[in-house]
């Protein structure tokens, strides 16, 4: 038969049962609580959770999983699993058990609306009621679309870099080539570990380092230097032109990082322009002895139109001396004879002035007109007789004439004034 509960021990019993009960609410309480605040928790966070079981089976997904898979918090149940939700398996459950943690998966899926999403996920081993995995999918599309787009503008920079028709340098603060591009190192005929490393004044010409030394100093302060023209030297000691320009590249807090340097080739340039300076200067030579030649000629011309003036006075002169003074024929001078030795002295005299005898004129500029007259008639053969018919003048004035000639002449009386005449060419 079984003992009787005394009323004591019932009452005992009861109390104990109403602590029990009591730390049971309590306990209640505080899960209810840890649950709210989880759940607000999880409800608030910018990062999907999704637990599972081992088989991917979704046991929670929290309410902002909308916000990478663009599906309510019902759809996302509807899916049923997680591979099915990412589609795929993002990492194998026996090595999750043995590691505990799995961290920064890289994942992309496509949300509700076909857009490519990229996520970053953390899968952890955990026991919350039915579910034993927890997943944290962190939204980075963002990011890794700028990392894509860097990537890609990299791709690019490298691309020109490398092949851009101009000489092209990573140069560090201190002054060091980082890197240099194929069209530098092909024209140059270095090869790239002859140059990397090196200062970037090192290929510079001698008649080219005191200047580029300069320009460095000011570009250590600003990074940037513009069209500074300078020579460099080739493997092979050739010389090549260069302008050169370099643009500052700072890192993410804005510090000087290193430089890009461009060099032009401006080789086959520089000899046109030199040549063209050669021709100019032999141009402005050749227009210079122009000019010389130019006045030359024009004093010339001036002293030929001198000349010329001074050939017209003359001839004047020897027409009013020679030609005039038997023009017109006397009218006394009517007989044929007579006209004859007329026209005769006209033509000697014209043939005088047309081809010349300057030995007496320009010798002895001082014989008159009659003299001169007397002194062609003589040369012509013609008698005192004859030249006084001819002059109807008196032989004794002849004479006197013939004096005078021999005076003028400086002839002795042993000399013939007929052959001396003719010696002048008369």
């Amino acid at each position: 038969m079984a003992k009787q509960v005394t009323y004591d021990e019932l009452v005992r019993r009861i109390d104990a049962l109403r602590i029990e009960n009591d730390v049971l609410r309590r306990n209640e309480a505080t899960i209810k609580a840890s649950e709210a605040f989880h759940r607000i928790t999880l409800e608030n966070i910018s990062d999907t959770v999704i637990i599972t079981d081992d088989r991917g089976k979704i046991i929670y997904a929290c309410p902002n999983a909308s916000i990478i898979f663009g599906l309510s918090q019902h759809q996302i149940y509807e899916k049923a699993s997680v591979q099915k939700l990412i589609d795929g398996n993002v990492c194998d459950i026996s090595e999750l058990r043995k590691s505990g943690e799995i961290s920064n998966i890289e994942w992309h899926i496509k949300n509700s609306s076909g857009q490519r999403r990229f996520v970053l996920i953390t899968a952890k081993s955990v026991s919350i009621k039915d579910g034993t995995v927890l997943y944290v999918m962190r939204d980075i599309t963002d990011r890794k679309l700028t990392e894509i787009e860097s990537g890609k503008s990299l791709y690019r920079f490298r691309q020109l870099f490398e092949n851009a028709g101009y000489y092209a340098y990573l140069v560090s603060a201190e002054g060091k080539i980082l890197d240099v591009n194929n069209t530098a190192l092909e024209i140059l005929g270095y090869t790239k570990d002859e140059l990397v490393g090196k200062q970037i004044t090192a290929i510079y010409a001698e008649e080219s380092i005191e200047e580029a030394e300069s320009v460095f100093e000011k570009w250590k302060l600003s990074g940037k230097i513009h069209d500074v023209e300078l020579a460099i030297i080739s493997k092979k000691g050739d010389k090549r032109w260069i302008v050169l320009n370099a643009s500052p590249v700072r890192d993410d807090i804005g510090y000087f990082s290193h430089s890009i340097s461009i060099q032009v080739d401006i080789t086959e340039e520089k000899a046109k322009e030199e040549e063209l300076t050669e021709k100019k200067n032999e141009l402005q030579h050749y227009a210079k002895r122009l000019e010389e030649m130019n006045t030359a000629l024009k004093v010339l011309i001036d002293h030929r139109d001198d000349e010329m003036n001074d050939l017209k006075r003359h001839l004047i002169g020897k027409f009013k001396k020679i030609v005039f003074p038997y023009l017109p024929v006397s009218p006394e001078a009517k007989t044929r004879e007579e006209l004859s030795t007329t026209v005769s002295i006209l033509e000697n005299n014209i043939r005088e002035i047309l081809f010349g005898s300057e030995a007496l004129e320009d010798g002895h500029s001082d014989l008159s007109p009659t003299e001169s007259r007397v002194a062609f008639m003589i040369k012509s053969g013609k008698s005192t007789k004859e030249i006084a018919e001819s002059m109807c003048i008196s032989k004794r004035t002849v004479y006197f004439h013939r004096e005078n000639l021999r005076k003028k002449l400086k002839l002795s009386n042993k000399t013939n004034l007929k052959t001396h005449l003719h010696s002048l060419k008369i």
